[in-house]
C-alpha cells in the first residue's frame, strides 16, 4: 500500500510504534486478544482489501486508517469483557463510569 513512503514514516519511528503495540498487546496475558491476534486481524483486513477488490474504491488515506484500526483495535485488552469489568466495579469501569469501558480504555491506552 505503499504507507511508508506516501507517509514518509521514519523507520525507526515505525519500529518504536511496533515496539509499543507489542507491549500493549501483551501487557496482560491475555489468551486471545494478545498480539497474535492483533496481527491476525491486520493480515485478514489486508487480505480483505487486496482480494475483495476494494483497492479501487477507497482512497489511500482510508486504507491506512483501516489498517492502523486493525492493527491497534485490541491494544491493551485484559482478556475480560465489559460485563465483567462493571460487575466486579473494576478500576477501568469507575473511571469511565461502566460505558463502553473496553473500547475507551484502548483508545485512551495509546497516547495520541
Amino acid at each position: 500500500h505503499d504507507i511508508i513512503s506516501r507517509y514518509r514514516i521514519d523507520i525507526e519511528t515505525l519500529k518504536s510504534f511496533a515496539h509499543a503495540l507489542t507491549e500493549g498487546y501483551t501487557k496482560f496475558r491475555a489468551v486471545y486478544h494478545n498480539d497474535y491476534h492483533g496481527a491476525d486481524v491486520l493480515q485478514t483486513a489486508h487480505c480483505l482489501l487486496i482480494k475483495s477488490n476494494l483497492l479501487n474504491v477507497f482512497t489511500h488515506t482510508e486504507i491506512t486508517a483501516l489498517l492502523f484500526a486493525a492493527a491497534i483495535h485490541d491494544f491493551e485488552h485484559p482478556g475480560l469483557n465489559n460485563n465483567y469489568l462493571v460487575k466486579t466495579k473494576s478500576d477501568l469501569a469507575l473511571i469511565y463510569n461502566d460505558f463502553s469501558v473496553l473500547g475507551i480504555w484502548e483508545f485512551c491506552g495509546l497516547n495520541l
